[in-house]
């Protein structure tokens, strides 16, 4: 972040950073369509946020959240040109962790902030274009169950199931190894919980099948 403060003020950078974004953000919802749609602000706008969410945890943060307000608040015709030229560093944010899953509380934060634009992003393009997002989408979260953002993962396959239903099913029909990773890392999770709770004086006197008795806590087995 060191550039970007460099650029955009330094004494108590982050403070003045984060300040500055919001300030900016405001400033594109709340003015005119014909005073916040130029090319320049928009250049410098979208330059400004790519290159946040290319810098430290805090800077993603900061510039994750200014996107959500602005995508959820300004001019539609505006929302839609900052959503294409933010959201490939967006993506590129999301699909990192695929190789990395979070592990810090401020990944999680990040990734939380995240989830939590996708959605947005998902309820409002067509229709026809859900199931292209939740192909990229589904794999990411299953790959990253298991770590520190095991639970939240789950809930947003689940809230995806739940609301695309059809969209899910289909991916997971032409992606059925995809079903079956997601249903071995929700068992495996499950026994992993079970064996911290079990008293190990219970395990030395009462050996339990090998074999865990878990039910899943969403069947998946109608997605076939």
């Amino acid at each position: 972040s060191s550039g970007i403060n460099a650029e955009y003020g330094q004494g108590s950078e982050q403070a003045h950073l984060e300040s500055y974004v919001s300030t900016l953000t405001v400033l594109i919802c709340s003015a005119p369509p014909q005073a916040s749609n130029v090319q320049i602000v928009y250049d410098k706008v979208s330059a400004l946020f790519s290159k946040m969410l290319e810098s430290d945890m805090t800077s993603k943060l900061t510039s994750l959240r200014a996107f959500k307000t602005l995508i959820m608040s300004c001019d539609p015709v505006i929302k839609i040109r900052y959503i294409r030229s933010v959201s490939p560093a967006f993506f590129e944010i999301f699909f990192a962790y695929q190789k990395k899953s979070p592990a810090r509380e401020d990944d999680l934060t990040v990734l939380k902030e995240i989830l939590s634009i996708q959605r947005f992003l998902l309820s409002s393009c067509l229709p026809d274009t859900h199931i292209h997002m939740i192909r990229l989408i589904v794999p990411v979260l299953i790959s990253v169950l298991g770590s520190a953002a095991h639970a939240e993962c789950l809930a947003e396959i689940t809230y995806l199931t739940q609301t695309y239903p059809v969209e899910v099913r289909n991916m997971f029909t032409s992606q059925p190894h995809l079903k079956q990773q997601l249903e071995t890392a929700i068992r495996s999770s499950a026994a992993k919980a079970q064996a911290q709770t079990t008293p190990a004086r219970l395990s030395n006197s009462n050996p339990i099948s090998t074999a865990p008795k878990i039910a899943l806590k969403m069947d998946f087995s109608n997605f076939k």
